[in-house]
């Protein structure tokens, strides 16, 4: 019997330059300091474990859990929230109607580091997907492989059979 596959990732890319991205992160940063940060890279965490989006079964309990992993208060951690959906870290919509955590960054990176285990888009979607079909096109082609002919075919000059 086939194992199930994984549903999550077990690490995640950071990028280098985190903290000179000015249309992303520095707003955050500028704002809530290492508070922000924290918040952000524990929710990606969550995130990212359980796939391309997070949804809390306890709404409540999670923001107090958030609020005490990161050593801030419920409310700061509300606020940090509500920024990061102002500025497109997370979705908004997905966030304040039904208390889930993703965002489009969030997916196209998801997408992205499923390349590695050969997966393509539609396999991979479902329940709270934001993706359009360009950029799901424009993801997908991670998956597209070319067919060389030459180097599929056997290359009878260098296989011999050996004799006993």
């Amino acid at each position: 019997m086939p194992r199930q596959p994984k549903k999550g990732l077990n690490y995640f890319t950071l990028d280098c330059d985190i903290f000179s991205k000015s249309d992303e992160l520095r707003p955050l940063l500028r704002r809530f300091k290492a508070d922000g940060l924290a918040v952000y890279i524990h929710i990606l965490c969550d995130v990212y474990a359980n796939g391309y989006y997070f949804q809390p079964t306890e709404y409540e309990d999670y923001l107090f859990d958030l609020a005490e992993d990161c050593g801030v208060s419920v409310e700061k951690v509300q606020l940090i929230l509500a920024f990061m959906a102002d500025r497109t870290l997370l979705d908004a919509f997905s966030l304040n109607k039904n208390t889930v955590f993703t965002s489009h960054g969030i997916q196209k990176r998801y997408v992205e580091a499923m390349k590695g285990r050969k997966r393509n888009v539609a396999e991979i979607k479902g329940e709270h997907w934001l993706l359009s079909e360009k950029d799901e096109s424009e993801l997908d082609t991670f998956y597209k492989r070319t067919h060389s002919a030459d180097k599929s075919e056997k290359m009878t000059d260098k296989s011999e059979k050996i004799d006993d």
